[in-house]
């Protein structure tokens, strides 16, 4: 998506900061689902 360059650079940056916070997080949450199917299947077993 193309970041807008008339706008002013503060708020452009703090767009890109929470893009990558939510980028990070929607990670950290992928692993953190992944490792607890992960246990709840070998718990299963």
């Amino acid at each position: 998506m193309p970041v807008s360059t008339t706008t002013s650079g503060g708020k452009s940056r703090i767009r890109d900061f929470f893009m990558e916070l939510t980028a990070l997080s929607w990670v950290t949450w992928t692993q953190c689902i992944a490792l607890a199917h992960r246990c709840a299947m070998a718990r299963r077993r």
